[in-house]
């Protein structure tokens, strides 16, 4: 049986101080040369910001530590990385043989560390059911000019691509579905808008209304639609999300490089359309080359929303076998 080892790591999971940027003693400590080395930058802002006029940008904590954590839980977050220190620890990579990848996450952490993009772009914060936004970005709302934000974010992908030499792109956490499942996110008017747009359908007039800031409002329109339009609702995501990853993996794919694609979570093909609106098979024929499946969900039975399930090991072996029946022509990796 064959099988691939590859790593999903920060770049603090390397060092900046030596010559070859830690690349040789992370190896020697693994034991194995990862065949693929995806690179968790954890902000969107380190494509929304991408810049190849400043090659020697320096990055911010939460673009090689993720979330901007601490290694001690205090002030210890090691040096800081720039630009041109990443396309070396790129360059060594190649150098060991392995295909190197990048993921961002969809956070919003409210300027903690620099002025952020979505602060200068907050109609792109998802909505949630009570009226809650700010913490994240869903990608497929659109921007105060009208324009679709997954239009800009796969032009300034394609750039980073490019300008790093990166083989391809993880499209992971935030990026490959909304945090919440649909019954609470998004329900914001742009989101709205879209719904009745593709599907047809007409809302009572309050829920229909101009819902920005108005909790109570957002909350009844949430109620409305996943009360008596649920299957719409469920399909126009999938629709959305269909649409949204061909628009970025085109992009990807123009360059020859290569897409990976988390499922949902711990979610099980059938599950994952009815939570997230991801329906694994159409994602496939948009063009995802590889599919993560989550697996280390297992180790204390503890669903990604912190809710104790036993038996939850069996529910995810099992997810890995759906998945495969669902995408049998697609690579699959687990995350373990």
């Amino acid at each position: 049986m064959s099988y691939q080892k590859w790593v999903w790591i920060e770049l603090v999971g390397f060092d900046n101080n030596t010559v070859d940027l830690g690349v040789g003693k992370y190896i020697e400590r693994a034991g194995f040369a990862p065949e693929v080395v995806s690179l968790l930058l954890g902000s969107a802002d380190f494509v929304h910001l991408h810049d190849p006029a400043a090659p020697d940008v320096i990055f911010p904590p939460d673009i090689y530590s993720y979330g901007g954590r601490a290694l001690d839980g205090g002030s210890n977050r090691r040096t800081p990385w720039t630009g041109k220190q990443l396309r070396a620890l790129i360059e060594e990579l190649h150098r060991h043989g392995s295909k190197v990848f990048f993921a961002v996450f969809d956070s919003y952490l409210d300027d903690k560390f620099r002025a952020e993009w979505a602060g200068f772009h907050r109609e792109v914060l998802a909505t949630r059911r009570n009226g809650d936004w700010g913490g994240s970005i869903n990608p497929l709302l659109r921007l105060a000019d009208g324009s679709f934000y997954e239009d800009f974010f796969a032009a300034k992908l394609a750039g980073v691509l490019r300008y790093y030499g990166f083989d391809g792109y993880h499209c992971a956490d935030g990026c490959n579905h909304l945090r919440s499942p649909l019954y609470w996110s998004d329900y914001s008017d742009d989101m709205v808008e879209q719904f009745v747009r593709h599907t047809g359908v007409n809302l009572p007039a309050e829920p229909a209304g101009n819902g920005h800031g108005k909790a109570v409002l957002i909350e009844r329109r949430a109620d409305w639609i996943w009360r008596n339009k649920r299957s719409e609702w469920i399909g126009f995501y999938t629709d959305r999300w269909t649409e949204h990853c061909r628009k970025v993996f085109a992009a990807v794919h123009q360059l020859d490089k290569e897409v990976m694609f988390n499922t949902s979570w711990t979610r099980d093909p059938v599950e994952a359309i009815y939570r997230y609106g991801i329906d694994y098979r159409r994602i496939a024929e948009a063009g995802a080359d590889w599919f993560v499946v989550e697996t280390v969900g297992a180790g204390n039975e503890i669903g990604a929303e912190g809710v104790a399930r036993p038996g939850f090991c069996h529910q995810i072996a099992a997810t890995v076998l759906l998945t495969k029946a669902a995408v049998p022509s697609s690579r699959i990796v687990s995350l373990h």
